[in-house]
Formats: structure tokens, sequence, C-alpha cells
């Protein structure tokens, strides 16, 4: 993962994007968990305890420490995660399985984790979660490979260290503890539908240091005989807002430029919501299919030098 490109950055928090059709190398972050959203494509993601087969709309958790390694897949077509049951709802971009592997990366100094309201004070997660333990999906079991001479690129802050260990790094016969890689699939996620417009921490998916990563998933719309649709215009004061418009209909944004991978990045102080004439033109819609990440900050973050030259100098004209 040396070949990521960060979109933006601040003091706790890292937000990156990486594209890869080869395998990575085995890599260690010592200083700060991720969580890696799949746009596009499928992975088997190897960790010393054990292996885990990732696709579009999973989110993979690899805390602090946890010595891994991605391999892209080289197949095409099929769906990366099967449907669990009927009426499991189709993850976004299912059907864009073939290479190449497409992340969004976020990095905290700290723990990345369900948000502290949906837990019980002995650690489970409560009822009225959006998701539950079931729908965690968890490294197969241990794996041992027999290798001489294997290099980790280990990162601790901005610098990082290559260690060349004389054995394999998978050597594992069992482990235990609480910090361990996991994958949630947001269409496992359940959706929150209100009478009328409920604030963004409602959708919300994890909690980390610097940020709060929220998902809008297909769901009803508010229901209030006079319930305005979209999003109002609003500023956000208290860190950045980033969107990443992952699938569906952004009708939020209509005719703005937007399109699936785009992603738009608010300071604090800048107005912002739909064009007008969009909350009168959806007063009669019933529901909505965008998938829309939202990482809603706690502090600034300053976009990364290779971000620059992917800017859209024509998207601030649309508002």
């Amino acid at each position: 993962m040396r070949h990521r490109v960060m979109l933006v950055g601040g003091e706790t928090l890292r937000v990156w994007r990486a594209v890869a059709t080869d395998a990575s190398p085995l890599y260690r972050n010592a200083g700060a968990d991720e969580c890696a959203y799949v746009e596009a494509g499928k992975a088997l993601v190897h960790t010393a305890m054990g292996s885990i087969e990732v696709g579009p709309g999973d989110f993979v958790v690899i805390p602090a420490g946890v010595v891994h390694a991605w391999h892209p897949s080289t197949e095409e077509g099929g769906t990366a995660v099967p449907p669990a049951d009927p009426g499991r709802r189709t993850p976004p971009a299912a059907g864009d399985t073939a290479p190449p592997l497409r992340l969004t990366l976020f990095e905290s100094a700290g723990r990345i984790s369900a948000p502290a309201r949906y837990l019980s004070p002995h650690g489970l997660l409560l009822e009225g979660s959006p998701y539950c333990e079931r729908d965690l999906r968890y490294p197969d079991a241990p794996q041992t490979v027999d290798a001489r001479g294997t290099t980790v690129l280990t990162r601790h802050g901005h610098r990082g260290t290559a260690i060349t260990y004389r054995h394999h790094p998978f050597d594992v016969v069992g482990w235990t503890g609480t910090l361990y890689p996991y994958v949630l699939n947001i269409a496992d996620c359940e959706p929150v539908s209100a009478r009328l417009h409920a604030p963004p921490p409602v959708h919300q998916i994890f909690a980390m240091p610097g940020a709060d990563l929220i998902f809008f998933t297909p769901r009803l719309l508010e229901y209030h005989p006079q319930a305005v649709k979209v999003p109002y215009q609003h500023v956000n004061l208290g860190g950045d807002e980033l969107l990443l418009f992952a699938d569906g209909d952004f009708s939020s944004r209509t005719e703005s430029g937007v399109r699936q991978g785009s992603v738009t990045v608010f300071p604090p102080g800048i107005p912002h919501g739909p064009p007008p004439g969009l909350a009168e033109a959806t007063r009669a819609h019933r529901e909505t299919s965008e998938w829309t990440l939202l990482l809603d900050g706690h502090e600034r973050l300053e976009p990364g030098r290779e971000a620059l030259t992917m800017l859209d100098p024509d998207y601030p004209l649309t508002w």
C-alpha cells in the first residue's frame, strides 16, 4: 500500500485513495487503526489471524499493529459477497467486481469502532444499533507460511521502516484479545427513517478520533406531509465534511458533475446543500436509492499535494 494518494489529512485523521491490480507487500501500521472502504473490485486480505474475502460495499477494519497484505482478485464478474438472505439489499457497485481494486482508506490515530451509543456496558451491540455481531465477518483461521527473509513495511507516524524477519510473521497457531480485523458490508446495515429530516449522525457506522463515519443508504424518505426530502442548506463549523458518492441516485446534487466515485470536501463555514428548486421537485418522493459515505470531521483536514491535481475546477460553480 505504498502507492496511496492522500486526499486530506489532519492531526489525528488521514483519508487516502488506492487503486491496485497487484498484491501489496506485507504492511503494518504501528500508530493508527485503518478502515478501508471497498468501492469496487475483489480481494483477499491476508493477516496473521487468517484471511478475509472482501468486495464492493465492505468496510475492512484493521487495528494498529496487525500485519496484513491485500491480494486483489484477477477474476472478472461474479458477486463478491453473495446475499445472506432474500431480503438482503444489493451492496453498492456489486456488479463492479472486476479489477482493479479501488479503496478509500481512513487512518485514525486511535480506535475505529462502533459508536458508544450502540454498545451496552458489556461492550455488546444493542438492539437499536443498525448492525449486530452477526453482520461482522472475521478471519477464517490462523495460517502458517513457511518462508524466510520476509520484509514487513512498518509505518510509524510520517515515517516508515522496512523490517526483514528471519521467519515469516504468519506463523500464528492461535490468537486471543480484543483487537482483530473484521469486515462489515454496508448493505447489512439497517437504515433509519423519520417523519422529519434527521441529522447525519443518525446514520453513523463507526466512530474514530477526529471524525464520525456515516453512510446514507437506500431508505424511505421523511413522511411528514410538509417534510423537505433533501438536506437543506447548512454550514459545518466544527471541522471539514468529506462526501464519497459510492453508487445510486445522487439527487441532492443533480446536474452538478457529481458521479459515482466523486469526492467532495467542504471546509468549515462554506454553505452547501441542494441546488435551487430541488426541495420543491422532490416533495412527492417516497424513497432514495443513494449510497453516499460521509466523513463528518471534528478537525481541519488539509488537502494532500497529489489530491490538488485531481480537483474539478467547475464544481464550485454549481453552487
